[in-house]
């Protein structure tokens, strides 16, 4: 009964992980297949089939040659019949290194978060919240749309700013003890470098090892707006999400907003010019609320206005927040609107208060929502 729904599996998804876990079970049924075929083929063409089983067992033989060269390749380390050992570290590479790291820092039933589902949190005995969505209900069933889709799973980048995915929310709310991450993700998501604390300081940088970083859970409090469903927010001006896109007036696709606006993506900058304004205009989806605004950006060389205006089309206030971002002084614009603002059309422009233009170093602009589908996954887990 299982044979058929493990082959639809592997036809459609495919093997996601190195060694073929869900394959192995079909090897048997497989090799039966081929012993039936093979016996039906001696009774009616018996000099066809001893060819045919020689051409069978050559085949496999290349297979399995093919299969050792891809796997040394891929895991960077020999078979174990090359270079047999009981060594654990040899066996289990990287998972035994953040097993080790692990090991004195953890208690049995301690909650942690790591970006793994398996082995590691199975040996420490500890409760894991699987980051990547493997085993963790939540997150694998967050309907986010601008997550890094890759072949394990749906990857949300962490870094030191507030969280900016409900998953991110996620991890504040259920505040596990620790968080393991990998040390060459972290720096692609930060600029190169090893953030010293994540989530805007909930946590800080414990140790690091070669391949990980543990940052242990600090000692601020948790702000109470992040732990209720008004905190789990996406970034509505995510080209994902967006219905419609124009910048300084001309319309894009959503998949060329991607490439040409960093900002409004995870670890992107842009230089822009208010010359003398810069504009974006962002229709999103299904009507979402709009909770909190947020832009970052290096210093300017002189003064520009920067003005975020929500439109609702069921609603006849249009709210418009303004900020001045002052020359040399670095661009934080953060605004957090309590009750939210139902929000069909997002308008957001810099201008160049003295009138010539000024160039800017966009690192993020982010207008943070709740979308329809996300309230909704809140309450089937009893997030209110």
């Amino acid at each position: 009964m299982t044979v058929v729904p493990l082959l639809l599996y592997v036809g459609t998804v495919g093997e996601w992980m190195f060694g073929f876990r869900f394959v192995v079970p079909l090897l048997a049924p497989m090799a039966l297949l081929c012993g039936f075929g093979l016996t039906w083929m001696a009774a009616l063409r018996p000099r066809l089939s001893h060819p045919v089983a020689l051409l069978a067992v050559g085949l496999s033989i290349v297979s399995a040659a093919r299969f050792i060269t891809a796997y040394e390749k891929d895991q960077r380390k020999p078979a174990f019949w090359r270079t047999p050992s009981i060594d654990p570290a040899r066996r289990f590479g990287e998972y035994y290194e953040a097993l080790q790291a692990l090991r004195p820092l953890v208690t049995p039933g301690m909650r942690i978060a790591y970006h793994e589902a398996g082995f590691v949190p199975f040996v420490l005995g500890v409760e894991n919240i699987d980051m990547l969505g493997l085993t963790s209900p939540f997150i694998a069933g967050a309907p986010t749309l601008d997550a890094i889709f890759t072949d394990v799973g749906r990857y949300y980048p962490l870094t030191a700013e507030p969280a900016h995915h409900a998953v991110h929310a996620y991890l504040i709310y259920r505040s596990p003890a620790l968080i393991v991450v990998r040390t060459s993700w972290m720096r692609t998501a930060n600029g190169g470098r090893l953030p010293a604390a994540l989530l805007n300081g909930y946590y800080q940088l414990e140790e690091e090892t070669w391949r990980f970083a543990i940052y242990r859970r600090s000692s601020r409090p948790a702000d109470p707006a992040r732990v209720r469903a008004g905190g789990f927010l996406e970034n509505l001006a995510h080209p994902a999400y967006a219905e419609r896109i124009a910048l300084n007036g001309v319309r894009m696709t959503p998949a060329a907003a991607l490439d040409e606006l960093p900002p409004l993506r995870q670890g992107g900058g842009r230089d822009i010019v208010a010359d003398p304004s810069w504009s974006l205009h962002i229709d999103p989806r299904d009507g979402s609320r709009v909770h909190e605004l947020y832009v970052t950006g290096a210093a300017p060389p002189q003064d520009v206005r920067v003005e975020i205006r929500l439109v609702s089309a069921s609603d006849t206030a249009s709210p418009r927040f303004e900020h001045i971002a002052r020359a040399g002084e670095p661009l934080l614009f953060r605004y957090r609107l309590e009750s939210g603002h139902l929000t069909d059309t997002i308008d957001i422009r810099f201008t160049s208060i003295s009138g010539p233009p000024v160039p800017l170093h966009l690192g993020a602009v982010r207008v943070m929502g709740q979308t329809p589908a996300l309230r909704d996954h809140l309450a089937r887990f009893g997030i209110l």
